[in-house]
């Protein structure tokens, strides 16, 4: 329950997107809880036009993941073609 209301406050935070010392912030904590609902808007940031903020999100799409993907392009192919089977994966608790 806080993971994920911790999560959702983050990904509101991020889709602001205003202050870069802010979104640096939300994107590593983003990561660090490993928040999975998270992923469709850091998928997004890839596209942000500052290559540090489009880094971060790639970090913590490893960290939420488990993927080693080191490109946008990887990123954008392994969000269309795998991250369905990915999301609806069975989850151990």
């Amino acid at each position: 329950g806080a993971r994920a209301a911790a999560g959702q406050a983050l990904a509101d935070r991020l889709k602001k997107g205003d202050d870069r010392i802010v979104m640096r912030a939300t994107i590593e904590a983003m990561g660090a809880l490993r928040y999975e609902e998270g992923v469709t808007i850091l998928v997004a940031t890839l596209d942000h036009p500052n290559v540090e903020m489009s880094n971060l999100a790639m970090m913590s799409l490893y960290h939420i993941t488990g993927e080693r993907l080191t490109r946008k392009e990887q990123w954008l192919q392994w969000y269309q073609v795998s991250y369905p089977k990915w999301r609806d994966r069975p989850r151990t608790r």
